[in-house]
């Protein structure tokens, strides 16, 4: 399951800048250049397209706006929820083919 967070890259920008400033000097010379940060976008819109070619769940939160990501965390926790639901319903074996007494313990 892909959970990707988007926003546009100039806010994306915003934030990569406003974290190098809080870093300390090792986690600065540790940190991938913005640029390249910026330049993966392309490398996970081809990820999704794949993911979702396969049938994979994915999920596009806009993280654009910080007041409404709260609630787009709630609504992703509901979404993985639900695929997780779905998924052990389809997955579940049950034991048919035993008899009775080996079944007792499921």
């Amino acid at each position: 399951m892909l959970i990707q967070l988007d926003a546009p890259p100039n806010v994306l920008g915003v934030r990569l800048r406003d974290r190098q400033r809080l870093q300390s000097l090792i986690e600065r010379m540790l940190e991938i250049d913005p640029k390249v940060n910026i330049g993966a976008i392309r490398v996970f819109g081809q990820l999704h397209d794949l993911l979702r070619r396969r049938g994979q769940a994915v999920i596009r939160v806009n993280s654009s706006d910080p007041r409404s990501l709260a609630d787009a965390a709630n609504r992703t926790a509901e979404q993985v929820t639900a695929e997780l639901r779905t998924r052990h319903q389809k997955h579940r074996v049950f034991p048919d083919s035993l008899p009775n007494e080996e079944c007792q313990h499921v």
